[in-house]
């Protein structure tokens, strides 16, 4: 007798699993030509992200257009768009996760002259992996050419005893998708690149590797600075 579809369902969810929102780890790959080197050197691109509780996969869609050849209209896709993503930071006693977005912002435009910078000098990709309760990753997306979009208000309140958090908002330029279904004992994932050869990507994460910052959600972040960092000379091409 086939087995029936609850059945079907309740032994993928006891062999499998199912994913946790809340085993994330978010990453910054600065550019080493970028200005936010200098932010990453203080420590303040580290204190953030370690400090990062929520974070979105975002979604994507397509603008479409009616067209009719012969018969019913159909809808045709010409352009695809992405949406921005909020992150939420609690905020150190030191107000350093804070000032890391305030330099950042001043990165993009001058607060004196006014002047906005070169587009290259604050774009950043970012990392968002998800990992099972073991720790490993299941899947991850890079956000391409990142930076803030808007930084949100911070209420202070005489009467509140609540922890200090913060929300940014970042644009980015598009994202890329990799994923291990069935990741197996020294198995890595996979970082999509634009780069061809392994050779030439692998210098490009050397380069990277110094102001590569991780945060994620449970005090087990801080253990996996090192995890994750040890994994990118041997990513798969």
């Amino acid at each position: 007798m086939a087995n029936t579809p609850l059945q079907n369902f309740i032994s993928k969810v006891k062999q499998d699993g199912l994913a946790r929102n809340n085993r994330f780890v978010v990453g910054i790959f600065a550019d080493p030509n970028s200005q936010i080197m200098n932010l990453g050197d203080r420590g303040w691109m580290r204190d953030a992200l370690l400090l990062c509780d929520q974070v979105q996969l975002p979604g994507t869609n397509f603008n479409t257009s009616d067209t009719r050849t012969f018969g019913e209209v159909r809808k045709a896709p010409y352009e695809r768009l992405y949406e921005d993503i909020n992150m939420s930071f609690y905020v150190d006693v030191d107000m350093s996760v804070k000032t890391f977005f305030d330099f950042w912002m001043n990165q993009i435009q001058d607060p004196v002259s006014r002047n906005f910078n070169y587009y290259d000098n604050y774009k950043s990709d970012i990392v968002i992996e998800v990992q099972d309760i073991q720790n490993k990753t299941r899947y991850n997306m890079m956000l391409r050419e990142a930076f803030p979009k808007s930084i949100g208000a911070i209420q202070l309140d005489y009467n509140s005893k609540d922890i200090m958090k913060m929300s940014v908002n970042f644009a980015y330029k598009y994202y890329d998708v990799g994923s291990v279904y069935k990741l197996g004992e020294g198995e890595q994932i996979q970082y999509p690149g634009s780069t061809n050869t392994k050779t030439d990507a692998l210098n490009s994460l050397t380069n990277r590797l110094k102001n590569f910052a991780i945060g994620s959600i449970g005090a087990y972040g801080v253990s996996k600075i090192p995890s994750i960092t040890s994994k990118l000379p041997s990513i798969k091409f």
